[in-house]
């Protein structure tokens, strides 16, 4: 599975002919406005409609926008039109494309995102928690939820040359502390085991790498290579590697890293993107809700592939 946004994919027109099939009539709305070019006169320029697709299907969708049913320009952005086929009900998909709309607010420097809707005990299990009353743009009563999507302001960009030897220290990090063991000594990353991470990283054609910036240092890092690692599944799928640094932790930083990486290797051309992680590391559930599926597993851990 992956998200995509309707407005950037090549084939439109049987994306919007799967909006239409949602037995749902703000689902049916959403139609009508896409196919009138009226979306983004009515939610903003920069709206977007993310999709959650699997391969040609589509499983769940929302709105990320400007403006909501609520007129009132000082609450931006907003999530609406969440919706999920029935078949595809019970798997916490709407959480995946939320997370993804979080990041967006975060990377558009948004404190909070916010969701207008008549539902109670739905929102509430992905953190949102009801703010107050307002009158929508017909004059109805709407229950108005928000989460706060960053305590910390950053930003996901490409890394710079100056920046690779900066992967060692990122590397360290990636390393899973089990409660109660103490850390390895440093050296640990000089196996070859793990030098295969960042030895020569830059000089292959598949080596791709992304930081987030925060507070005027780099704070989180992800990078992928070709490459026989823990995480390998084949000589044409790049695996990859994150670390976020323990005060930057639980700020959604590492979810924004991750999702931009699959971003960019899909705009590259690769199909799909491997890692390997310990079943313990709370990691797992984040890469779960970005699209990575288990493959493979032994006692310890899981290798994890994501189709792109």
């Amino acid at each position: 599975m992956k998200i995509m946004d309707y407005f950037a994919s090549e084939n439109q027109e049987h994306w919007l002919e799967k909006i239409k099939e949602s037995d749902w009539k703000a689902g049916q709305y959403l139609y009508e406005l896409i196919q009138k070019g009226e979306l983004r006169e009515l939610c903003g320029s920069s709206t977007r409609v993310l999709l959650l697709i699997d391969g040609e299907e589509l499983v769940s969708f929302c709105t990320y926008a400007e403006q909501d049913d609520i007129r009132e320009p000082s609450l931006t952005p907003w999530v609406g039109f969440v919706y999920t086929f029935p078949q595809r009900r019970g798997h916490r998909y709407v959480g995946m494309l939320l997370q993804y709309a979080h990041c967006l607010a975060r990377n558009d420097k948004h404190p909070y995102i916010y969701i207008s809707t008549g539902e109670t005990g739905l929102y509430e299990k992905y953190g949102y928690r009801f703010w107050k009353a307002m009158k929508d743009a017909g004059g109805e009563n709407s229950r108005v939820y928000r989460i706060r999507v960053s305590d910390v302001e950053y930003a996901v960009r490409s890394i710079a040359e100056e920046e690779i030897p900066m992967l060692e220290d990122f590397l360290y990090e990636a390393i899973f502390i089990p409660e109660g063991t103490q850390p390895p000594e440093r050296e640990i990353i000089k196996l070859p085991r793990l030098q295969v991470y960042v030895d020569g990283f830059g000089t292959g054609k598949a080596d791709h790498g992304l930081v987030a910036e925060a507070e005027g240092r780099i704070a989180g890092a992800v990078w992928a290579r070709i490459m026989d690692d823990y995480g390998h599944v084949d000589d044409e799928t790049p695996s990859l590697a994150i670390s976020v640094l323990p005060e930057y932790r639980n700020k959604g930083i590492g979810t924004a890293l991750m999702l931009g990486m699959l971003d960019l290797l899909g705009r590259y051309g690769y199909k799909k993107v491997s890692l390997a992680v310990q079943k313990a590391n709370y990691a797992v559930k984040m890469y779960e809700n970005v699209g990575f599926k288990a493959v493979n597993e032994n006692d310890e851990e899981y290798i994890m592939v994501c189709e792109l």
